[in-house]
């Protein structure tokens, strides 16, 4: 009698519980993701915290399992025009957290998505694996766009709601390229402060 009662309230617990704990793991990493993405910095710092600043276009991209089969990452191919940091490269291949492999998909909403065909400006660092990430996931990547109206090239950034790196108080969203590549040359020659 008791035992069943016992038993009973035990399968509720393993029924409820795992979803309860999926549900407060996803409400919590989520609010943790949203901070990070949306955290205001400096140009100088992403400049400084950075081992290699290029533009460049995509060329491809191809997801793959981890290998422990835990983890789906897609490398970008990126091949560079130029190089504002770092050493000369004519490749890059860029590691993202998410993608899809065959019927099974991973999304990670603080990573950046790369298409091929697109002109960005990437700010890199090397993971513990060694790899090419953008810095702080999608804050590291601009897209570089055609203004319709002067046919200048204007970055762009891929936070959503705008790009959060800030220049002496100004967002670096909208700037011509030209402009943000001066300005970051001269912040890793150390001509500007």
């Amino acid at each position: 009698m008791w035992q069943d009662r016992i038993f009973a309230f035990f399968r509720r617990c393993f029924r409820i519980g795992p979803m309860l704990l999926l549900l407060v793991l996803v409400l919590t990493s989520t609010q943790w993701l949203a901070a990070g993405v949306f955290q205001k910095g400096s140009l100088k710092k992403a400049v400084d915290d950075s081992s290699a600043i290029i533009i460049g276009q995509v060329f491809s991209k191809k997801s793959y399992w981890d290998d422990a089969h835990r983890f789906i990452y897609t490398d970008s191919l990126i091949l560079v025009s130029d190089v504002l940091k770092g050493s000369r490269q004519s490749m890059v291949t860029v590691t993202s957290l998410g993608g899809e492999v065959g019927d099974r998909g991973m999304i990670n909403t603080a990573s950046e998505n790369f298409l091929p065909g697109e002109a960005v400006l990437l700010f890199l660092l090397k993971d513990a694996r060694g790899k090419w990430v953008t810095l702080n996931m999608a804050q590291g990547k601009f897209q570089v766009v055609q203004d319709q109206v002067t046919g200048e090239l204007r970055v762009r950034g891929s936070v959503p709601g705008g790009n959060v790196l800030e220049d002496a108080m100004q967002s670096v969203d909208g700037l011509s390229l030209q402009d943000l590549s001066n300005r970051i040359r001269g912040l890793v020659s150390g001509r500007v402060k």
